[in-house]
């Protein structure tokens, strides 16, 4: 698993006073609904805790356009507007090949308001428990993450034959009193 993910993540740990109200908007606007029928089993938890941020979805226009897609929804969600796929598979330099991850970073960064704290590459985590603490204290924060998944071992996804996949992740569920991830959407 820890080989299969790297992400793309805010590159601060601490929150302004934007990003705090940024933040409490999104609390406000956060989808808190189970989205998988894969969940019945914690659906039956109680105690189960769900956040969403209220990124929205765009299916990928073409097999090989998932990074433009993912862009596509972040900018979305920061900016309330965007571009089309097809545009920043453009800047992305998107072929049917793929997209590099380090044009991920400079497109984001190049395309968001004012205000928000630049996306970085950071692959230099050693444990899932280390990721997974990433990943909830960048969701806690209002910020999504990007991911590049080896998507031949994830069957549910549509694009399932290729080894590399983007995706935002912008939810997560656990179940208290443990503190690591039991899924992220």
């Amino acid at each position: 698993f820890e080989e299969t993910y790297r992400l793309v993540a805010r590159g601060t740990s601490t929150m302004t006073d934007d990003e705090k109200k940024l933040l409490e908007a999104k609390i406000n606007e956060a989808n808190l609904t189970l989205l998988s029928s894969e969940t019945s089993d914690l659906e039956n938890t109680r105690s189960l805790i769900e956040f969403s941020l209220s990124v929205p979805r765009y299916q990928q226009e073409t097999g090989y356009y998932c990074g433009p897609a993912t862009v596509k929804e972040i900018l979305q969600y920061y900016n309330g507007s965007s571009l089309t796929q097809r545009q920043y598979a453009s800047a992305l330099g998107t072929t049917t090949l793929g997209t590099d991850m380090p044009n991920i970073t400079s497109v984001l960064n190049n395309n968001l308001s004012a205000n928000i704290s630049p996306y970085s590459y950071d692959d230099t985590w050693t444990s899932f428990t280390e990721w997974s603490t990433r990943v909830k204290h960048a969701i806690d924060t209002g910020h999504p993450v990007v991911v590049d998944i080896n998507s031949s071992v994830v069957s549910s996804l549509p694009y399932s034959s290729s080894t590399g996949h983007y995706l935002a992740i912008i939810g997560y569920w656990y179940n208290p009193p443990f503190s690591s991830l039991a899924y992220v959407k």
